[in-house]
């Protein structure tokens, strides 16, 4: 495996740390962005906002907490927007302008404790079921498409996964601890990828995005290729980070700040 480190500062000086060309977002508490460049703001209020790359408003939903804390918002499908509320084992389904389409209450099909989701190359939902240690897909009202043989006859030692994610029909669940397990489509066991300890994992066309102490990691899910980018001590107390083609973007204390990417990774 080749890693190749490539020293770049991605922030000025800390007396002109964010440059004019840095879009500013106050009050935010998570984001996202699809692979159409839109970008998913939760704001402190617990209001979803969907707006496009230069700011203008897409949609708005505002039951984020109708179901408790949010775990995890996957928008891998631009057409279909998945919030996922691990406490209450359910899956709001929305679609593209953040309308409802669905609620799947996990415990109705008998899922009592799931703790990664995603959206299948299908447009259907993946889900591991840790009780079970199964990783199943399922239609939006739960009706068993496949599903893996359990865990427990394939692995030594069952995943604790913080995210799961499909790409060209390969399932990926990421434990921080162990590494990204690779499944088929159908659920089979195909191997792992001993990526520990990454925060802010992404995908975008094929790339895995992570941040590893004081670098962001590039990780080509292809030709298995590493470039490490380093970063400056100001930005190491970000809560969040998008290192992506087209733009950085930057959860810093309350604020969501977006520069435009200098350098093509």
């Amino acid at each position: 495996m080749r890693l190749s480190i490539l020293l770049i500062y991605i922030l000025l000086k800390a007396s002109n740390m964010f440059a004019q060309t840095n879009t500013v977002y106050e009050q935010v508490d998570d984001f996202t962005v699809d692979q159409l460049g839109y970008i998913y703001i939760i704001s402190k209020s617990g209001q979803l906002k969907k707006i496009t790359a230069t700011g203008d408003s897409v949609a708005v939903f505002n039951q984020v907490k109708k179901h408790g804390n949010l775990s995890h918002i996957d928008v891998s499908n631009p057409l279909k927007v998945l919030l996922f509320y691990k406490s209450f084992n359910t899956v709001v389904i929305l679609d593209r302008l953040l309308n409802v389409n669905a609620t799947l209450d996990l415990r109705k099909i008998g899922r009592y404790q799931v703790t990664a989701i995603g959206t299948s190359y299908d447009n259907n939902i993946w889900l591991y079921d840790e009780m079970n240690a199964e990783l199943l897909r399922v239609d939006e009202a739960g009706n068993k498409i496949a599903s893996s043989y359990s865990l427990t006859d394939v692995l030594d030692g069952l995943p604790n996964p913080v995210q799961l994610f499909d790409q060209q029909r390969v399932v990926y669940l990421y434990d921080p601890q162990k590494g990204v397990y690779q499944f088929d489509y159908f659920g089979g066991y195909k191997g792992m990828l001993t990526l520990i300890g990454w925060k802010d994992l992404f995908v975008w066309n094929d790339i895995l995005y992570g941040r590893v102490g004081e670098q962001v990691i590039r990780y080509n899910l292809k030709t298995h290729d590493q470039q490490a980018i380093s970063l400056e001590k100001d930005l190491l107390r970000a809560k969040k980070i998008y290192f992506l083609p087209q733009a950085t973007y930057i959860l810093l204390d309350d604020q969501l700040h977006i520069r435009p990417s200098k350098a093509e990774l």
